[in-house]
């Protein structure tokens, strides 16, 4: 068995180096609360939420980096009302070379801004036409939430139902002189929208606002017509839509859900214009963000698996199979952005394997993954010697044969999760073709080692379980 161990000893230092730290710290451990949302121009990399303090400055809600220090942006976000001295979590886009920003709030650096403004590098100022009133913005309602730039026009979702005014239902945008309505459907007086994204032409929302109403499940496709359908969009009562991305020519949505209300997937799932696909098998827990880096899908959260392999509250889809990004983190990310070809998360984490990292971070680990899980096609087994250890049906439901060739009998078989710890083990098989059940596993991605009883190797391969 001297071999075997051999074998092992070497997965426990593969395991120990790949555990290096892969993320940077931006001196963020003297701030008082965490990141909402990120967002980034050329120059600068914002953050915004409930914070007053960092790196033991006074900046109030909202901050910069330029790579080397945090700044302030003037007297920052007010407090909306006298009863939270904390600012409001606030939504950023650049819009015409300015950042503007959303939330309950009332003023921009003590410049009266009724629930959006913008920042032009230097000074705070409002806009032409203000879109809420201060009875709107003290009813506490969340009237300005996600924020996105399409086709050269500043559209903005909430829970409002008038802007600038006028008549308007949940979604607006603005030309730079005044405010439009889109006609969005009232469903409910508890509607809320999380996302906006732009997808063939058409402009999606996404949130928790239909539930099974008339078959609209959580998500709505606009274009010049009106108002449309996504198929029957998210399934189940208790769904939600958090975030959406374009990657790869799809439209991949994500939130809370699962396919036992027969969605496609789990928490994710993709839409190519005409139906509803999976996400190689979606992840264990709800998605916050989605952000397309290096060609690569990138998925945030509170997941702990994605694909069926460990993904410690982030992940990353390469369009066919989910790869872990080898980071233990102690808390939820909850935003992201690409500022100067980097990826940036925030979230409430406090610390990253084991380092004081807490609250934002840039990823410096380059394409470095550990583990991934099988592809949508399936999986390719390892074979140390060709031809002599064959698994089928592979991928499979549990249950499975081994088959052995040109081999002696009498041998072991051992079955491993991707954590290293075994889940089967059979010694001494006397037969060519031998049946396994693992259908008490749960899915995803196993290795199976076959040896003699002198230790030798026989083969080694991955198999996957799906259901």
């Amino acid at each position: 068995m001297k071999k075997a161990s051999l074998f092992w000893l070497f997965f426990c230092i593969v395991i120990d180096t790949f555990s290096q730290q892969h993320w940077q710290t931006l001196n963020t451990k003297k701030m008082d609360d965490y990141p909402s949302f990120l967002c980034a121009d050329s120059n600068y990399l914002y953050m915004s939420g409930e914070f007053t303090e960092v790196e033991s400055m006074h900046m109030q809600g909202i901050a910069r980096w330029n790579g080397v220090k945090w700044d302030s942006l003037g007297a920052g976000i007010d407090a909306s009302d006298a009863f939270n001295s904390n600012p409001p979590p606030a939504a950023m886009v650049e819009y015409h070379h300015k950042l503007y920003v959303g939330g309950l709030f009332t003023s921009l650096g003590r410049v009266r801004a009724l629930g959006m403004g913008s920042w032009d590098g230097t000074k705070w100022d409002s806009l032409s036409v203000q879109p809420f009133t201060e009875n709107q913005l003290n009813l506490g309602e969340d009237l300005c939430g996600p924020v996105a730039v399409i086709n050269d026009k500043l559209y903005v979702a909430g829970e409002f139902d008038s802007i600038a005014g006028f008549p308007c239902n949940s979604v607006a945008y603005w030309d730079d002189t005044n405010w439009h309505s889109m006609n969005f459907p009232h469903f409910s007086s508890w509607q809320y929208l999380n996302t906006i994204c732009a997808y063939n032409g058409s402009i999606y929302v996404g949130g928790s606002f239909a539930g099974n109403n008339g078959g609209i499940g959580e998500i709505l496709r606009w274009d010049n017509m009106g108002w449309h359908a996504v198929d029957t969009g998210i399934k189940g009562v208790n769904g939600w839509v958090n975030t959406m991305a374009v990657y790869n020519g799809e439209l991949y949505v994500a939130g809370n859900f699962s396919t036992a209300d027969r969605n496609a997937d789990n928490n994710i799932q993709r839409w190519d214009g005409t139906q509803w696909k999976a996400v190689g098998g979606g992840t264990d827990y709800e998605i916050f963000n989605l952000t397309v880096y290096n060609n690569k899908l990138y998925a945030m959260g509170q997941l702990g698996e994605a694909g069926g392999i460990p993904a410690s509250y982030i992940a990353e889809w390469d369009g066919s199979k989910w790869c872990s990004m080898g980071s233990t983190f102690d808390n939820a990310i909850v935003t992201s952005c690409i500022y100067k070809d980097s990826l940036y998360i925030g979230g409430a984490f406090w610390t990253i394997d084991g380092d004081s990292i807490n609250y934002i971070a840039e990823w410096t680990g380059g394409n470095y993954t550990d583990g991934c899980g099988a592809t949508t096609a399936g999986v390719s087994e390892v074979k140390v010697e060709s031809g002599k250890v064959k698994v089928y049906p592979n991928p499979n439901n549990g249950q499975f044969n081994l088959s052995l060739s040109n081999v002696n009998t009498g041998c072991n078989v051992e079955i491993y999760n991707v954590l290293g710890q075994p889940v089967y083990s059979q010694l001494n098989i006397e037969n060519s073709i031998f049946s396994i059940d693992l259908s008490s596993q749960s899915n995803g991605v196993y290795m199976y080692r076959v040896y003699e009883e002198t230790g030798n190797l026989v083969g080694q391969g991955k198999l996957l379980i799906q259901r």
